[in-house]
């Protein structure tokens, strides 16, 4: 797993706990509820830093298989420079049958 995906849900968490923290005080809401609420958004975007590291996760694995599999039909085309007609066809011949 990319190192990244990894911090996701973390930093996703301290952002939004910073952010609904920082609010907060600049409101004049009690401490004890800005801790509280810092709490909670850090749990709720930390959940969804979750979901979104499965996703993005699960789409890389795909597109790298893709990419795999891409690259293993390519090779199968082509042709060294310098190759004379009769060994291309005498090889095609031999792997069709």
């Amino acid at each position: 797993m990319d190192p990244s995906l990894a911090r996701l849900p973390g930093l996703l968490g301290s952002l939004a706990a910073l952010v609904v923290t920082l609010v907060g005080f600049l409101s004049k809401v009690a401490p004890l509820t800005a801790l509280m609420r810092a709490a909670v958004a850090f749990m709720v975007f930390g959940a969804i830093g979750l979901v979104f590291r499965y996703v993005l996760s699960d789409a890389l694995r795909i597109r790298k298989e893709h990419a795999d599999s891409t690259a293993n039909d390519d090779d199968m085309g082509e042709i060294p420079p310098g190759s004379l007609v009769d060994d291309v066809l005498n090889d095609e011949q031999r792997r069709g049958s």
